[in-house]
């Protein structure tokens, strides 16, 4: 009998999850009918400090995008183009007047309609009690969307992303 009431109670607080939210924001003045894309470019970003291979996380998370992009009827430039042309502009990844021009020579030298610019990280969290472990994985992602024909950054696309895992002694002892 104890331990069925064990093994309910470890199933009980043995449980994973998972939240997200997303916000998408757009240029007020330029409207979104307007803005004509068939080519992305997708450049490199500014990673987490912490990560001890970021050329390889780059490289996963442009493929990702790239793979979404594609499968709604996108044409997009291949990695290596884009973070070679992207090296060469000196760009800052910043929403700033004189990246503006920056990202226009960069667009033009891609041929493409539009550049998106993401960002993104994760971190980690553990509350630990007697008996259990609540861990949480949080990602965060923003991308950006520079339009060539308008010169102008036109939309970004926040997501958050939350997964969570309860374990314990209690489960090790079921």
């Amino acid at each position: 009998m104890i331990s069925i009431i064990i093994l309910a109670v470890s199933l009980f607080l043995n449980s994973c999850g998972v939240s997200s939210k997303s916000f998408i924001y757009h240029e007020p003045s330029i409207k979104r009918q307007n803005v004509k894309v068939t080519k992305i470019a997708i450049v490199p970003n500014r990673l987490p400090l912490n990560l001890t291979d970021p050329e390889k996380w780059r490289h996963y998370n442009w493929g990702i995008a790239s793979e979404y992009l594609m499968s709604r009827g996108y044409q997009v430039v291949d990695y290596r183009t884009s973070v070679e042309a992207f090296d060469q502009s000196g760009l800052p990844v910043e929403d700033t007047k004189s990246s503006r021009d920056k990202y226009a020579e960069l667009a033009q030298l891609l041929s493409v309609d539009m550049i998106a610019i993401p960002y993104y990280g994760t971190m980690a969290s553990a509350k630990t009690s007697l008996i259990w472990t609540n861990m949480q994985w949080h990602s965060l992602a923003t991308f950006q969307f520079y339009s060539t024909s308008h010169n102008d950054f036109v939309t970004r696309l926040d997501l958050s992303g939350t997964d969570t895992y309860t374990s314990g002694v209690l489960p090790l002892l079921s």
